[in-house]
């Protein structure tokens, strides 16, 4: 009589038809060229989410708003106090900056950076407003290279970038979020400034 023969000690390997099995270093580059195709794709989707504004704002201004090492946040008045310094804008009456914070580094500030260079955040629909905007913020996005002005209107929901070259915009996506987020900069003034 013969042993019944035991599964268990000489393993339980399948077998491929001859020709049609898989080696590791095959599976591997497969592997790793569908995670590179998956990479490119989100990459070039990320890019496309942004496309309208930055061509409404123009590249050097849209990197800069998404990346520059600093960001000031400034109130907007239009009469000068003796904290307010002069901003120039083209055929307005002149606009006041005073308090200036430091939101560099502030929370949420990668959240609005992003938000503003995604075509998303915009209602590109909406060309004139029906009234004039009252600038209340002005965001300052600074890197080696230059300057980007970003003043806000909260109320008419409207974005202008000062050095661009075409008119404002329409943010009622993310206005409410956005006016949030530069309320709670103000809401606890620092050390040794008067609060707003």
């Amino acid at each position: 009589m013969q042993p019944a023969e035991n599964t268990t000690t000489r393993g339980n390997r399948a077998q491929a038809p001859h020709g049609t099995s898989l080696r590791g270093p095959a599976v591997v580059l497969l592997i790793f060229g569908l995670a590179l195709a998956a990479a490119g794709f989100a990459w070039w989707y990320r890019q496309s989410l942004g496309q309208r504004v930055v061509d409404h704002w123009g590249g050097q201004a849209g990197m800069r708003i998404r990346y520059a090492p600093s960001v000031e946040l400034l109130r907007v008045r239009d009469e000068p106090s003796n904290l307010g310094a002069p901003l120039a804008t083209q055929g307005d009456p002149p606009q006041y900056l005073e308090n200036p914070r430091d939101v560099s580094r502030a929370k949420g500030i990668q959240n609005a950076r992003q938000a503003l260079v995604e075509d998303a955040s915009y209602d590109w629909n909406v060309r004139n407003q029906a009234t004039a905007p009252r600038w209340a913020y002005a965001l300052f996005f600074r890197d080696r290279d230059g300057l980007s002005r970003l003043l806000i209107d909260a109320e008419c929901r409207t974005l202008w970038l000062v050095e661009g070259k075409n008119g404002p915009i329409c943010s009622a996506p993310i206005a409410h979020a956005l006016q949030a987020f530069l309320e709670e900069q103000y809401a606890a003034a620092p050390k040794g400034t008067q609060a707003p």
